[in-house]
Formats: structure tokens, C-alpha cells, sequence
């Protein structure tokens, strides 16, 4: 009896300490809008004033009509009382074709660089990655892509690289800036210029089973 009754007193603590700590998580969150409402959306987006939201974009290539939203939340439970979510989010409701969440963690190697005014006003062109790694392989892929990322970041960086906690398992997602269209294709040219990148891209695809990319303009709200 006694040692279920320490068994039931060290799991207690044990839920005590974890609903007392936060895991930091990110939500990336992508709106299928018609044309049409897309200043509409804009017009209650802007009136949130989600001091949590990281930054807007409306895709440009790779798909149409699609709003994205990279939003910082402390912990998941802080998810839950955010002001979109509690008071927003019926209203834009009826704007919405279609919406999807993916709740990301940074890679520790990786993390996020705050997206400043200065930097969104001097990179008018984002482009958001997505990649599905094979089941049991996103390890593999992490440490094959580290080996050669000190050597793309001489180049250029990504503001941040996650992996999925909920939704779509096994993802990744990349978020890089660029000045412009022809900044990121001379970028690109120059990091497949790189034996060391492009031996860790030629790794990091084998362990993949699709990529996605989307190019993103920043909205000013």
C-alpha cells in the first residue's frame, strides 16, 4: 500500500512540474481565401492586435489566395486564451474557405531570429519550405543537414527551421528572406556553388518524401 501510495504522490509531483513549466511552440497557420475577402480578413487581422503574431504573408507562387501566419505562443494551454482564438476567430469564420494549423518547435540548432520592421521592410520576398521527412528519419535528416548549415548561413540564414509537434507528423518547415526574386535565385546559385552544401543536400533528400515551396510577400497591417 505504502508504495502505491508513493507511486500516486511522485506522479502528482511530476504533473505539477510539468503544468507549472512552458514549452515555447510556434503555429503556423494557412487560410484558403477567396479573392474577394482577402481585405476583409486583412481589415480584422489588423484589428487583433495579436502582440504574439510574428509576421503575415500572402503567397505569391506555389499556391493562390492563401494567407500565412507565424504565430509565437509561450506554452499550448496559452494557445488556448490567445485573443484571435477567444475573440476573433468566429468572425473571420465566414471568410475562411479553408484553414489548417501546424504547430512547430524549433530545432535547437536553429533558433528563431525575431523578424524586425527592418527586416521585413528590406526583404520584400519570403519563401516558405516544407518538407515530409520518411517515418523515422527526421533525426537523420537533422544531423545530415547541420553538418553543412554553418556553411549555408556564410551565405545567407533562414529566420527559423522547425519541426512538427501536431499536425502532419515529420515535418519540416523552413521560413528564408530574400531582397527579391533575382536576390534569392543569386543566393541559391551560390550555395549549390558550395561542395559542402551541396553534398549535405544531396543527404538530407534522401531521407525526404516530398518538398513543397512557396514563395510569400509580407502584409503590412
Amino acid at each position: 500500500m505504502n508504495n502505491f501510495k508513493n507511486l500516486i504522490n511522485k506522479s502528482i509531483r511530476n504533473y505539477s512540474t510539468n503544468v507549472t513549466s512552458k514549452t515555447k511552440v510556434y503555429e503556423l497557420k494557412t487560410y484558403n481565401i477567396s479573392a474577394n475577402n482577402i481585405p476583409s480578413f486583412f481589415e480584422l487581422l489588423g484589428e487583433s492586435k495579436d502582440s504574439n503574431r510574428l509576421g503575415t504573408w500572402v503567397t505569391e507562387m506555389g499556391s493562390s489566395n492563401q494567407v500565412i501566419s507565424l504565430v509565437e505562443h509561450e506554452s499550448l494551454d496559452d494557445r488556448q486564451m490567445s485573443e484571435w482564438n477567444t475573440k476573433f476567430q468566429s468572425k473571420v469564420a465566414k471568410l475562411i474557405e479553408k484553414q489548417e494549423s501546424l504547430i512547430l518547435r524549433e530545432f535547437p540548432w536553429a533558433p528563431f531570429q525575431k523578424i524586425s520592421n527592418e527586416k521585413s521592410n528590406e526583404n520584400k520576398v519570403w519563401e516558405l519550405r516544407t518538407y515530409q521527412s520518411k517515418p523515422g528519419k527526421l533525426g537523420q535528416w537533422a544531423i545530415d543537414f547541420t553538418n553543412g548549415f554553418t556553411e549555408r548561413k556564410k551565405i545567407s540564414e533562414p529566420v527559423g527551421v522547425f519541426y512538427s509537434e501536431f499536425g502532419p507528423l515529420n515535418t519540416i518547415v523552413h521560413l528564408w528572406p530574400y531582397k527579391s526574386f533575382e536576390d534569392r535565385f543569386r543566393i541559391r546559385d551560390l550555395a549549390l556553388k558550395n561542395p559542402v552544401w551541396v553534398e549535405t543536400v544531396a543527404k538530407t533528400t534522401a531521407n525526404l518524401d516530398s518538398m513543397e515551396s512557396k514563395t510569400i510577400i509580407p502584409v503590412k497591417l
